[in-house]
């Protein structure tokens, strides 16, 4: 072997990639971590959600309707593997509309049980 192919550049970024593709056969692959949480959502639906605040330039909106889109937008914002559960405050009690589930197989039902929120 010639002693000048150990001072190319090119000869060590090829024993480099040669090294990268044996530890890349050699060393398991590893398990991908992701970000998921459950979330239990209460939403008031008490009369005091009819009042119609100032929302977004400046038009008129219930609270109730502001709260339903801030709910759509976090479904969308959530991760996949989260999970989601959806109750209700009225006057005194919370009822559970329903128990966790997976938002991104599921999110055509939540978003349902969120529009009809009333």
């Amino acid at each position: 072997m010639n002693r000048t192919c150990f001072r190319d550049a090119r000869f060590w970024l090829l024993a480099a990639a040669f090294v990268c593709f044996v530890a890349a056969l050699v060393i398991p692959p590893g398990q991908a971590i992701r970000d998921s949480v459950d979330i239990l959502l209460v939403v008031d639906i008490t009369g005091s959600m009819n009042t119609r605040d100032y929302g977004e330039r400046g038009k008129s909106e219930s609270r109730l309707d502001r709260i339903k889109k801030i709910v759509r937008q976090t479904l969308v914002d959530l991760p996949c593997q989260s999970r989601l559960s959806l109750a209700i405050f009225a006057e005194r009690r919370v009822f559970l509309l329903f128990n966790p589930i997976e938002v991104c197989s599921n999110f055509a039902p939540i978003t349902e049980a969120v529009n009809a929120l009333n």
